[in-house]
């Protein structure tokens, strides 16, 4: 009998050892701190973007020229030559230069600063005066000419005085005169130069000859030297 007792004695200390131990171990597992686990997230890959082509530079400006000098010599040098009627039955040629005004008269016109210049020419007229007398002579022109355009055209007015240097028949020179409407325009002639023709009244006079104010029609090319 005593010995069952002993017995049931040790088997109560052996189960309570045991469920001491358990409820240990079940409190130490409680205790223990749960890893949460977290999925790191990939992210996808960029699309590879091409860089932009490179621009194409513009190409390079083209080199200014260097200015030819003007006119056939490169003088810059306005001239005229013009033959026609003279006045009354004197034909003749004429060649001018034309220079420019330095008092800017075109300026106080209304006008371009350059539409004012003055023609000094030289020529030779031959033919019958007014009283049907052979009439030669060489003279000087010194004309005033006014650029008009007008209407999209090229226009000008002129006039001034002219002395014969050397007439025929032993006479003498004398002041005579002209005043004339004309119109100019380019041609393609002479580098671009432009060609005239002009219209008005002239007189040439001697100590013994005279053509009196008459006609005179004349057309000219101009020459840039």
């Amino acid at each position: 009998m005593k010995k069952l007792v002993s017995l049931v004695v040790v088997l109560c200390f052996v189960l309570g050892l045991v469920a001491t131990s358990a409820d240990a171990a079940v409190k130490k597992v409680a205790k223990k701190p749960v890893k949460k686990v977290v999925k790191k997230v990939v992210p996808a890959p960029k699309p590879i973007v091409p860089p932009p082509p490179a621009p194409v530079p513009p190409p390079p400006a083209p080199k200014a020229k260097a200015a030819a000098p003007a006119g056939m010599f490169g003088w810059g040098l306005q001239t005229g030559l013009d033959l026609g009627l003279v006045a009354g039955n004197l034909f003749g040629v004429t060649y001018s230069m034309f220079l420019p005004d330095p008092l800017g008269l075109g300026a106080v016109l209304g006008l371009p600063s350059n539409a004012v210049n003055y023609k000094l020419g030289l020529g030779y007229a031959s033919g019958n005066d007014k009283n049907s007398n052979n009439f030669k002579a060489v003279p000087i022109y010194f004309d005033g000419v006014i650029s008009l355009p007008m209407g999209g055209m090229d226009t000008y007015i002129g006039g001034g005085l002219n002395y014969t240097v050397k007439v025929g028949a032993a006479g003498t020179g004398q002041l005579g005169g002209e005043a004339y409407v004309g119109i100019q325009g380019d041609l393609g002639l002479a580098g671009g130069s432009k060609t005239y023709a002009q219209v008005g009244v002239g007189a040439l006079r001697s100590s013994n000859r005279s053509t009196g104010l008459s006609l005179q029609l004349l057309v000219g090319q101009k020459i840039m030297l």
